[in-house]
């Protein structure tokens, strides 16, 4: 996008206000900079020489979530989203370079290992209890456990469909992906890994590293053909919200078929194989998080809870806070301070529910939660709705924890 383009983008903006209230930083901080017509009046001032685009301008793009709840209270249809990746491509801060590992397979393999060796050697466990803050702190983002292999399809007939591995889920939440595999089977639907796939590109395009970004995209695209699959589900409200846009992203011909066919997999049972499913009884509150990812999803961003209510005993209630929770892709690293008082809201919530379990289905926002609650001194676990599923099938393995 040239500047001229970006500047004529940012000034559809009509300064009405009506995103404010929707806007957490904006509401965190009260500062215009941190609103979405105040980072609009930037990056057009900026795109059209009359501000330096300086490191205070940087601060104010980089603090933004990307959740998108000011799109959808805009009257003009002010493509924020869009318009923040590109003013972020044009001035962009220091990347988070460790975040490429998780690019292709090469470097995924080593670091699930070492996670793997992490938690089954009982080491993040003995640093959580004993370490030094800083240790303890970082090793509360990680789950109990980690899963090194894939589950092999177990159903040969039926719906034939394609699970989205993505990146840091395949790496630090595969046991989510076989969790939902064996949902599926359960149900008569043939599941397998689709061939080849990997980053969607989203932690790269909201780093305004587009070029990055679109070369995963064009790789899942020539590597997986869908037409093969009766729909492209993935776990990870974030891989999904980008999944979803690759038809307004590329121009290349499985683009729009890929955006056609993908599914959240909770949607996806929940609106068409819940019934064959049968769950044991479970006892206790779980408190479902809804990531602001999920606003992006096609279907019902309901359909988490919706399945979780067929487990016979088990109380299910959804956060009342819909903001979204800081952790916004790598954005908690960034700004840890603003994402954990982002996560505060939440994290009341889940003290006052009582509930043993906080289930969300996006992987940064189950690792941000998954911190400020150890922080709180909350025993809760944060699982994926998937995982609590499947722990309930008739001859699942039971409810973790």
């Amino acid at each position: 996008m040239e500047a001229r383009e970006l500047r004529a983008g940012a000034e559809r903006c009509v300064k009405c206000g009506l995103c404010l209230p929707h806007c957490p930083t904006w509401r965190l901080r009260r500062e215009e900079g941190d609103s979405p017509r105040g980072r609009l009046a930037l990056i057009a001032a900026a795109a059209g020489g009359q501000l330096d685009a300086d490191a205070a301008l940087r601060g104010h793009l980089d603090g933004c979530l990307l959740c998108r709840a000011c799109e959808a209270a805009c009257p003009a249809q002010v493509p924020f989203a869009r318009l923040m990746d590109q003013a972020r491509r044009r001035w962009p801060t220091r990347p988070l370079r460790w975040t490429r590992l998780f690019r292709h397979a090469a470097g995924r393999v080593p670091a699930r290992f070492g996670l793997w060796l992490l938690a089954a050697s009982g080491a993040a466990r003995a640093g959580r209890s004993r370490g030094p803050a800083w240790l303890r702190d970082q090793l509360a983002m990680l789950p109990a456990s980690v899963a090194l292999r894939r589950r092999r399809p177990r159903v040969s007939a039926g719906p034939r469909v394609g699970l989205f591995p993505g990146c840091v889920t395949d790496v630090l939440d595969r046991r989510t992906l076989n969790d939902a595999a064996a949902l599926l089977e359960r149900a008569g639907i043939a599941a397998e890994w689709l061939p080849g796939a990997g980053c969607c590109g989203a932690l790269d395009r909201h780093q305004g590293a587009l070029a990055a970004a679109d070369r995963q995209l064009r790789r899942n695209l020539e590597r997986t053909d869908p037409a093969r699959y009766a729909a492209l589900l993935s776990v990870a409200t974030g891989c999904g919200a980008e999944l979803a846009e690759y038809a307004a992203l590329s121009e290349h011909p499985r683009a729009r078929a890929w955006s056609g066919r993908h599914r959240d997999a909770a949607d996806y049972l929940a609106a068409g194989a819940a019934g064959r499913l049968r769950f044991r009884p479970l006892s206790g509150t779980a408190l479902v998080h809804r990531p602001c990812s999920a606003r992006q999803l096609p279907g019902d961003p309901a359909a988490p809870a919706a399945l979780l209510r067929r487990i016979p005993g088990l109380t299910v209630r959804e956060c009342a806070q819909r903001d979204c929770c800081g952790a916004a892709g790598v954005t908690m690293f960034r700004r840890p301070e603003q994402a954990a008082a982002l996560a505060d809201g939440i994290v009341r919530e889940l003290a006052g529910s009582g509930a043993r379990w906080l289930l969300t289905a996006n992987i940064g926002c189950a690792l941000h939660l998954r911190r400020a609650a150890a922080r709180a001194g909350l025993a809760a676990e944060v699982l994926h709705p998937l995982n609590l599923l499947r722990g309930q099938l008739e001859d699942g393995p039971g409810a973790p924890a």
